[in-house]
């Protein structure tokens, strides 16, 4: 059964809706955190891409590991560098202010990694759903230069950061009062109560406050 078949399943809905995302995220273990880190890369890889060697370079999964391990009591931070390659993705498939979002997607694979175990997840599906046709690129220099960005990503401590990993959050229909049941930092729950909305075409104006290696992914 594919992870994302029950995404229109009413007896599955509420179950996504009401699922605690950041808990999921503390209470993995450093291997589990670690495949599933990855995991999700490589999805959004695909779809940009529609292909991605990510899960067999050996190089370019140690240099993973060790950004993983250097970050060992803020992985909220790791997820928030991907939720930004989210947004920059989104914004370039369906324009700059779109409402789309691929926050859904990164929900569902949260969801089938705790329903079906990581050997079970269908990352085709995923990049299926997205139907982006993009022709396949210099995967190499863009894997390279998004190791690069999230780098850099820990260091940002600006209300934008916080921005969009809320956005990714509201669009993956998590409820803010559910975030006090995660181990989230007093500042990212002050971010977000200061944050008063998060819609989407707000952000078309985003993209240049964002460092220069994010902004050269794109």
């Amino acid at each position: 059964m594919s992870y994302l078949s029950f995404i229109d399943d009413d007896a599955h809905s509420d179950a996504i809706s009401h699922y605690d995302f950041l808990q999921l995220i503390d209470g993995m273990s450093e291997k589990e955190f670690e495949n599933f880190f990855i995991c999700i890369l490589d999805v959004l890889l695909r779809v940009k891409y529609q292909h991605s060697r990510l899960l067999t370079d050996e190089g370019l999964i140690k240099r993973l590991r060790l950004l993983i391990a250097s970050c060992k009591e803020e992985r909220v931070v790791l997820i928030a560098s991907l939720m930004y390659y989210e947004r920059m993705l989104a914004y370039q498939l369906f324009s700059e202010t779109t409402y789309y979002t691929l926050g859904p997607m990164i929900a569902a694979l949260a969801l089938g990694c705790k329903m079906y175990g990581e050997g079970r997840l269908h990352l085709g599906d995923a990049c299926a759903v997205a139907k982006t046709g993009l022709s396949a690129q210099n995967i190499t220099k863009y894997e390279l230069a998004l190791m690069g960005a999230m780098k850099n990503n820990l260091t940002l401590k600006g209300k934008k950061f916080y921005h969009f990993l809320y956005l990714a959050i509201k669009n993956a229909n998590l409820n803010v009062p559910e975030l006090s049941l995660g181990k989230v930092s007093l500042k990212l729950l002050d971010m977000v109560a200061f944050i008063d909305t998060a819609d989407a075409k707000r952000c078309d104006a985003l993209s240049n406050d964002l460092p220069i290696a994010v902004r050269n992914i794109m």
